[in-house]
């Protein structure tokens, strides 16, 4: 039996031939066991980058001084960007597809992963990843399918063995229509929203859920560039509070010009048992939030905004060509706000133009590029009740127990800094090294302009210090990887809820060590 499915996956896999399949030839295209990647554009948009690869997307950042398009979402398809890219080289490990209009590719790639753990923990931003004390594999495979580059389909499996778990997963399953410069995708994925590594209203770091996507393949021109996109998902997990919610949310971003994009962001978590359910009609209500936060009210939903701006610097044409772009991003986000429309407040207000946020959340930073090196300095920071509400406070903004947002979930602040360094065409080397700390907040922030104060002058909370470094070697269309993580401070949190926090004060450092081998067929 065991060997009847080891010949259909073979055949499936294409294991038989070790040969490339050149340009041009039949559809069905076949593993390529050992070869040289390609140095230029060779992959299909319409399959989605993923967006926990940040290599992809930092690559891309670093390339121009001007963003070639606005990005309102990771993933996006950059079919402006990729063609024109200099050292595609750096990426083609993480692209997928191959650039044909009709194929079949049922097994891309793999990646085999052993951690080490010394407690409980999880990978920041990748896609729900979650480690068992003591050993760990962890196993990845995908593949992928266009039909005359209208329609694609993505499929992705992850297993997970520790002396405690053994989990295998259908991870990422999504079909995708493209209509003129539209898609609408329908599936398991994930998305990150913002300028940031991490979006405060939704990133990579929670597994990928069930959703309905719409957004815009190549930018649209409209005195400027526009990018949006609108989704809509559904939270399928058992929780304390209202089980299966779902997750309204929309981004559009504005490069009115090159040196400039403007981002304004809208989430509303919903639903879910025991809550209202809404007809189409009342949608609009749902999606605008005027009735957010109004206690007792059948629109009463844990609904936030952010608005972002995004600066770049013609660097490449200031420096002779020695810095390739340096970016600075600020993002202001709330879960409640004071606005016109407002049932409650019918007022006018300050900061912005027409609006002012509650119980905010900020992120800010800037990204540098060299010919062989990436820089980023992130501070981000979460009020109160940021990631709580009152009708969902068990868990609150999180799905299967992560952060739909930030990593570190509920009033904390943290700061990290970022190098990528491209030392050879055969080694990678990048490291992170920063400090998060919790409570960031004692009240409420509802009577200030600005909630950054305090800053770093936590009493009586945690401060953890942490560092990672991760080195990359690749061979042809293979790779090796080293990763190491140490975390430490005087306290530390012994609630894995990343909306509650139990705060114990004892020493504790804690760590992580991992081996990587993987390969793009």
């Amino acid at each position: 039996m065991m060997a009847r499915w080891s010949l259909i996956f073979m055949i499936l896999c294409g294991v038989m031939p070790l040969t490339a399949v050149e340009q041009g030839a039949e559809s069905f295209v076949l593993p390529r066991y050992w070869y040289e990647p390609a140095q230029n554009f060779d992959s299909n948009p319409l399959i989605n980058l993923l967006p926990e690869d940040t290599v992809v997307w930092e690559t891309v950042e670093g390339a121009f001084s001007y963003k070639r398009e606005p990005v309102a979402v990771v993933p996006y398809a950059l079919y402006d960007t990729l063609p024109l890219l200099e050292h595609y080289e750096r990426i083609g490990l993480y692209t997928k597809g191959v650039q044909r209009e009709t194929y079949l590719q049922p097994f891309q790639s793999f990646r085999s992963t052993v951690y080490f753990a010394s407690e409980d923990t999880t990978l920041y931003g990748k896609a729900g990843l979650k480690l068992d004390k003591g050993f760990n594999g962890v196993l990845t495979e995908d593949g992928n399918l266009s039909v005359m580059n209208r329609f694609g389909a993505y499929w992705s499996f992850r297993h997970r063995w520790s002396a405690q778990t053994e989990q295998n997963e259908l991870h990422r399953l999504y079909a995708k229509g493209r209509l003129g410069k539209f898609s609408i995708e329908g599936g398991r994925d994930s998305v990150n929203f913002g300028p940031g590594e991490w979006g405060l209203l939704l990133s990579s770091n929670a597994e990928p859920f069930w959703m309905i996507k719409f957004q815009n393949e190549e930018a649209i021109e409209f005195y400027g560039k526009w990018s949006f996109v609108l989704l809509n998902g559904w939270l399928m997990d058992e929780r304390g509070d209202h089980s299966d919610p779902k997750l309204f949310a929309a981004r559009v971003t504005y490069q009115p010009a090159g040196w400039v994009e403007i981002g304004v962001t809208r989430t509303e978590l919903y639903g879910g048992e025991g809550r209202p359910t809404y007809q189409i009609h009342e949608m609009p209500e749902v999606i605008f939030g005027g009735k957010d936060n109004v206690p007792g009210g059948r629109f009463d939903n844990d609904g936030y905004a952010a608005l972002d701006f995004t600066f770049s610097l013609p660097m490449d044409r200031w420096t002779g060509g020695k810095v390739k772009s340096l970016r600075f991003y600020f993002q202001e986000a709330g879960t409640d706000i004071a606005a016109p429309w407002q049932p409650e407040d019918r007022i006018f207000t300050v900061p912005w133009l027409f609006f002012h946020f509650f119980e905010r959340a900020y992120l800010m930073g800037f990204t540098m590029s060299l010919e062989d090196h990436f820089f980023r300095l992130e501070y981000a920071k979460t009020a109160l009740s940021f990631y709580r509400h009152h009708l969902y406070p068990q868990d609150g903004y999180t799905y299967r127990g992560l952060s739909l947002g930030y990593p570190f979930g509920r009033n904390f602040q943290s700061i990290f800094f970022k190098h990528r360094w491209n030392a050879a065409d055969w080694l990678t080397l990048e490291y992170r090294v920063g400090l998060h700390q919790l409570p960031a907040h004692s009240e409420a922030d509802h009577k200030k302009e600005f909630a950054l104060d305090p800053m770093f002058t936590v009493s009586g909370g945690v401060t953890r210090y942490w560092g990672e470094a991760t080195l990359t070697f690749p061979v042809k269309n293979l790779f090796f990887e080293l990763y190491g993580r140490v975390e430490g401070g005087d306290a530390y949190d012994a609630d894995p809820d990343p909306i509650s926090y139990t705060i114990v004060r004892d020493p504790r450092v804690t760590g992580i060590a991992g081996f990587s081998i993987g390969a793009k067929f």
